[in-house]
């Protein structure tokens, strides 16, 4: 199954919106979201270890 498919099963169940995270500097990741129709709703920074990342949520369907 593909993304889009995936989401055409989340619609069938009644699922009224989607969220995915993904890390602000992976560009590929970030615009295949954008392109999937994914809007940016949040941005957030999580830590790994002494690391601290910035993450972007790209969301579908209702998000209120």
């Amino acid at each position: 199954m593909n993304f889009e498919g995936g989401a055409d099963d989340v619609s069938r169940q009644l699922i009224h919106s989607v969220v995915v995270w993904a890390l602000a500097d992976n560009d590929n990741a970030c615009r295949f979201y954008h392109n999937a129709g994914g809007r940016k709703v949040a941005r957030a920074s999580e830590r790994f270890g002494e690391v601290a990342l910035t993450k972007i949520a790209y969301a579908w369907g209702r998000t209120s």
